[in-house]
């Protein structure tokens, strides 16, 4: 955005580069997350945007030796069989049919990962999207690997609550789970979000958002980190096109001053607020007769005269 001098764009569209910009609450989180994730199953429920995915990102960054991460996306597309085949591929393993081949290679896997005192940890995103039967296959591999010791974390929507309350009890979760949603921003770490991500795209001055824009972005972004960059975003592009547009149209060229000379007005213009062209063209009309109104002419000989005195002494000797 050329008006601000930016070198890029510094709330890009999803899909662009990003950066983890962490506060106290969102580590905070992490590390009880992380901890829970040893004691059991973990359900992180929150709002779209409210940054559950980049938690995850972070939890895979910061594994610890002891633990093997495997990550699934979920979607509504997934069957039961097709979220299983996925499971497969994200262990590593060969898809093969029947269904209980795959399952007997997964088995092995997590057997053999358990007797080596590794933690194998299963990362689901989106789980809301699936349907009830891929619900109903989930909810079976959660219990049918807690013999070696599977950790499951299952990010969704809120509205998962709901469709798992719907399971019935020998096909729902088991038992221990821990639910946590995610931190909001408040007022101050909005505001330094914003302007680290202005930094990063090369600022030059001051920034354009003031404590009330800062107050603004996080009253729409409800204090949900991924919905930031979209509402900071319109709001820059609003300003900037209205600093374009004071900058060609916020002035009006109006006359300001009437100077005469041999007693002709001459209209000096100036980028000053004022009346319109119309009126400000007749307002210097009529100042301008009433100056030349005001001038009575001498006639031309005792002009001449009072230019060349020596001209009448020279006509009219003593």
């Amino acid at each position: 955005m050329p008006i601000f001098s930016f070198e890029k764009e510094p709330f890009p569209e999803s899909g662009s580069e990003e950066f983890y910009f962490s506060t106290p609450a969102l580590t905070a989180r992490l590390g009880e997350v992380r901890e829970a994730v040893h004691r059991g199953h973990v359900l992180l429920i929150d709002e779209q945007a409210s940054g559950k995915s980049t938690m995850l990102d972070n939890l895979v960054a910061a594994q610890s030796e002891q633990w093997r991460i495997f990550r699934l996306q979920a979607s509504g597309q997934q069957s039961a069989k097709a979220l299983l085949h996925d499971l497969m591929s994200a262990f590593g393993l060969p898809i093969r049919e029947p269904a209980a081949a795959e399952l007997r290679d997964a088995d092995t896997l997590l057997e053999l990962l358990s007797s080596r005192s590794q933690l194998a940890v299963i990362l689901i995103d989106d789980v809301h999207r699936l349907e009830r039967d891929a619900l109903e296959q989930l909810a079976y591999l959660v219990r049918r690997w807690q013999a070696y010791g599977v950790r499951f974390l299952i990010c969704a929507e809120p509205r998962l609550t709901a469709q798992l309350a719907c399971l019935d009890n020998d096909t729902g979760l088991p038992d221990p789970v821990e639910t946590f949603s995610m931190p909001r921003f408040e007022h101050q770490q909005v505001s330094d979000y914003l302007h680290m991500c202005l930094y990063r795209a090369g600022l030059v001055g001051d920034s354009p958002f003031d404590s009330a824009s800062v107050a603004l972005v996080a009253d729409r972004a409800n204090g949900l980190v991924g919905a930031i960059d979209s509402v900071a975003r319109e709001l820059l592009n609003a300003s900037g096109s209205d600093r374009r547009d004071r900058g060609v149209h916020g002035m009006r060229r109006v006359p300001a001053a009437l100077l005469a000379v041999a007693g002709l007005g001459i209209f000096l213009t100036l980028a000053v607020p004022g009346p319109s062209a119309s009126q400000a063209d007749k307002q210097a009309r009529d100042r301008a007769e009433v100056f030349r109104s005001s001038i009575t002419l001498a006639p031309r000989e005792s002009i001449e005269d009072t230019r060349n005195p020596s001209a009448t002494a020279d006509s009219n000797p003593p």
